[in-house]
């Protein structure tokens, strides 16, 4: 199996995408920035670093690969061979850029140096994975399955810690910093808080159906999980009381907006959301309970004119300079203004 390999500057095929996700910028919202494209038929999985300085990928068909966002430039390829794209359904990148998880179908799961682009351990889990999240300094990762239940995984020892039944698939997963706090959600229409290091199940919330998404805040304060055209809402993790519902009327109107990606702000005073029709919104966490103080918005263009539908957005992040990251299914990362419309 060959180690990755550093892309110094970008290809001509590359260069060709870039140039023509640019001038697509009319799709944009006017307080979007500018987008530029890490994929050319779109993207399985994609995770950011805390301050989006990184964005690992796993595209349609080109394979893994990590990307400076400050230079707009592929760091390294992360495949299993140098000559054949590798395919995988699953991705995480520890907050602090540390390290690197893919996950393919067989499912072979890699750890991969982010600093060096060096493949440095591979497992064979034991079941299909549909979601993965990684703790800082690789201290510990959460591995959602299709097998009712989510893996507890010590990447330093190489194995399984514990595993935490669920009454059906799981669908998303979110850890803490540190690696002590867990959020799970499902097909059986709950959301799990849990403490990863003694596997207890912590906190239980009902979604109204099945679990699409979930996210922690970084000490793992605050918890954010949403169901498919269902209930979204953030609580506190410490009280189990709700902060603030982000569909409040969807038992009335019989849906609510599918959020597809969250991220809570390193301050953990705000919280952005991705919806699977393009809107980007960032919220204040200072609400009371009942609907949440929408700070800015914006509504993402589809890739071309005639893409058949909107984009989802698969990864968000809170820059360093104070704008904001997203990731769409469609292969475009998109750099937010700092200020968007009310």
């Amino acid at each position: 199996m060959s180690a990755a390999h550093p892309v110094r500057s970008l290809r001509w095929s590359q260069l060709l995408i870039l140039s023509s996700a640019l001038l697509l910028c009319g799709c944009l919202d006017s307080s979007a920035q500018h987008s530029y494209a890490v994929a050319e038929k779109g993207l399985y999985a994609a995770d950011l670093s805390r301050t989006a300085g990184a964005l690992l990928v796993a595209t349609i068909n080109q394979g893994g690969s990590l990307w400076d966002t400050a230079g707009v430039s592929q760091l390294f390829d992360l495949n299993y061979r140098d000559d054949e794209p590798s395919t995988f359904v699953a991705v995480a990148l520890a907050g602090d850029g540390s390290y690197a998880i893919t996950v393919d179908p067989i499912p072979v799961m890699m750890l991969w140096n982010a600093r060096t682009g060096q493949a440095m351990r591979s497992w064979i889990l034991p079941h299909e994975v549909s979601s993965v999240a990684l703790a800082d300094a690789a201290r510990r990762l959460l591995i959602g399955t299709t097998n009712n239940e989510a893996l507890v995984f010590d990447l330093r020892r190489g194995g399984i810690e514990h595993r935490l039944p669920h009454d059906d698939e799981i669908n998303d997963v979110a850890i803490s910093i540190d690696g002590r706090f867990g959020l799970t959600v499902a097909d059986d229409d709950l959301a799990r808080l849990w403490d990863l290091s003694a596997a207890k199940e912590l906190r239980r919330w009902e979604l109204g159906n099945n679990g699409m998404t979930a996210a922690l805040s970084s000490s793992g304060r605050y918890a954010f999980a949403a169901a498919q055209s269902a209930r979204a809402a953030v609580w506190d993790t410490g009280t189990g009381e709700l902060v603030f519902e982000l569909n409040p009327y969807y038992k009335w109107i019989g849906r609510g907006i599918s959020y597809s990606s969250a991220r809570f702000s390193p301050e953990e005073d705000e919280l952005l959301t991705g919806s699977v029709t393009g809107q980007v919104k960032r919220w204040s966490l200072d609400a009371t309970p009942g609907p949440g103080k929408i700070l800015s918005r914006w509504t993402l263009g589809r890739r071309s004119w005639i893409s058949p539908s909107a984009v989802k957005l698969i990864a968000l992040a809170y820059a360093s300079n104070g704008a904001y990251f997203a990731v769409g299914s469609n292969g475009l990362a998109y750099v937010l203004a700092q200020q968007a419309s009310q």
